[in-house]
């Protein structure tokens, strides 16, 4: 099942709007922030204060009370039978490989594109990453690479539900439970996402679903793919399964600038076997059965107190906040859609003559793809991206993406040949930072180069063009501001800012 619509491009070929859009005098300039974390924190103040004053007065500051309440407040809103805090999202990957006990020998499957945590641990723990490709619509993992990676070794798929939107949930579970292998969902960037469980299997509707009424009528009515065992009294129900119960393991990130983050580190596991909880428990504070007693080697992975105390402030008004973020979300497909089109050939040619401050002159038809909108996904960033539209460059990710195992060989393969235009991509966005920048709007790069390619992991044996999505995806994304605490004068601003940016007498 498919929760997202195609992703739009915005057409740069509108110049007569775009030419219009000029920005304010340098007196009136707005200062954005990627996230406005000073606005949310004066949303909750007074709670947030007497939170971290009731834990100084409690003196106690490691685990504790504050973290026990939060992981039962967490796994209540996940739906998970367990739930253990811990400090970071990383940590958290770390812990979920040793209490599966994946170790030297082993291969774990995660995609090349994202941040470096999951194959950082994997490597640490001494197995080895095996990258896939992602699926440029949503820069999630493409599912038929994962089947097509699977080998004897592999225990563990690592699927990173990035910028807050979930993977192909149903799709990697089958591939999964067909090789026998454990997921670990990285949901460092995806608390509080969701899919719809239409195809969940029989017996696992349990207190991991939120119930809705959908319809009444007598089972016999009940449309096709609505299964028997969602049909109560009567009446129909449609259920969703968060992220956090994605994989066999699940882990978050707190990171403050996760869409539930807190004031420094942590992060927190998510499991519904008892067995890997304990020894995740454990795990988590130096191997430790009780104190002093220590049954194996585990780390310090301990959560603060105080960190708990504002989570469970900030917990608290997450639906709110979450249904706030789905606004800004469609606000900005709002008032960027007005120059969007479907078709890939919408765009403007910046002729040779142009000239753009930080590069040699552009000349190469480009275009700007907006996220798709998924009512899902949590919107951890708001990427844009940037793609050039040259005719010996202009492959879609999507072709390769629906296209059987040997077309998308065959494309791949094709990729591998450089380029001269390959940088257009880069050098447009480059420019589109500069002009954003220049507005007072900050942005970001999430991320500029795949893991392929990093020198960490240069003993895999990697190179440039065995991962052409992640490659195109890594040269032309960026982020712009995006929370929920943004308004629609700021969401307005930006977008102007935006259109100014992408006037060609402008590069």
């Amino acid at each position: 099942m498919k929760s997202y619509t195609e992703s739009k491009v915005l057409d740069f070929s509108l110049k007569s709007k775009i030419a219009e859009s000029k920005l304010p005098a340098e007196s009136n300039l707005q200062k954005i922030p990627l996230i406005n974390l000073h606005a949310q924190y004066h949303a909750y103040k007074q709670k947030i204060d007497s939170a971290i004053a009731r834990t100084l007065e409690s003196t106690s500051f490691i685990l504790g009370e504050e973290c026990e309440r939060l992981e039962s407040e967490l796994a209540q809103f996940v739906g998970a039978r367990h739930c253990l805090c811990c400090s970071s999202g990383t940590s958290a990957l770390l812990l979920a490989l040793l209490a599966l006990g994946i170790g030297r020998g082993d291969e774990v499957i995660t995609p090349s594109f994202g941040f470096v945590a999951a194959a950082e641990m994997v490597a640490l723990v001494g197995a080895k990453p095996v990258f896939v490709d992602i699926d440029a619509r949503n820069y999630t993992l493409d599912v038929a690479q994962v089947r097509a990676s699977i080998s004897a070794r592999t225990k563990a798929i690592i699927p990173l539900c990035l910028f807050g939107a979930p993977y192909d949930v149903w799709g990697l579970r089958e591939v999964a439970q067909n090789a026998g292998v454990a997921i670990i969902e990285d949901g460092a960037q995806s608390f509080g996402a969701w899919v719809d469980s239409d195809d969940l299997d029989a017996g696992s509707v349990d207190s991991g679903a939120d119930f809705r009424v959908l319809d009444s009528g007598a089972e016999s009515k009940a449309p096709s793919r609505i299964r028997a065992d969602k049909i109560h009294s009567g009446k129909i129900y449609s259920t969703k399964i968060h992220s956090g119960r994605f994989g066999d393991i699940s882990i978050t990130s707190f990171f403050p600038s996760k869409p539930l983050g807190c004031y420094g580190d942590g992060g927190a596991i998510f499991c519904d076997d008892s067995a890997i909880f304990a020894r995740l428990r454990q795990l988590r504070n130096h191997g430790q059965s009780s104190k002093y007693e220590h049954n194996m080697l585990g780390i310090n992975s301990r959560l603060d107190s105080m960190q708990c105390a504002i989570l469970r402030v900030k917990l608290a008004h997450f639906t709110d906040e979450l249904r706030a973020r789905q606004k800004v979300a469609a606000r900005y497909f709002e008032i960027l859609s007005d120059f969007c089109e479907d078709s890939k050939d919408s765009s403007v040619e910046f002729g040779a003559e142009s000239k753009s401050a930080l590069a040699a002159p552009l000349a190469t038809p480009a275009k700007l793809i907006l996220p798709i909108n998924q009512p899902n996904s949590v919107y951890a960033q708001f990427c844009l991206r940037v793609e050039s539209l040259d005719s010996t460059d202009s492959w879609d990710s999507r072709d390769l993406a629906d296209s059987s195992d040997s077309a998308a060989k065959s494309c791949a393969q094709d990729s591998k040949v450089q380029n001269p235009s390959a940088l257009d991509s880069s050098k447009i966005r480059a420019h589109i930072i500069e002009h954003l920048a220049r507005a007072g709007i900050a942005t970001a790069i999430h991320y500029p180069k795949p893991l392929h390619l990093q020198k960490a992991f240069a003993f895999l044996g990697y190179k440039k063009g065995d991962f052409p999505v992640s490659e195109r995806v890594a040269n032309g994304i960026f982020s712009i501001p995006f929370c929920a605490f943004l308004d629609r004068k700021s969401q307005d601003y930006i977008a102007q800012a935006l259109l100014s940016a992408l006037n060609p007498h402008q590069i």
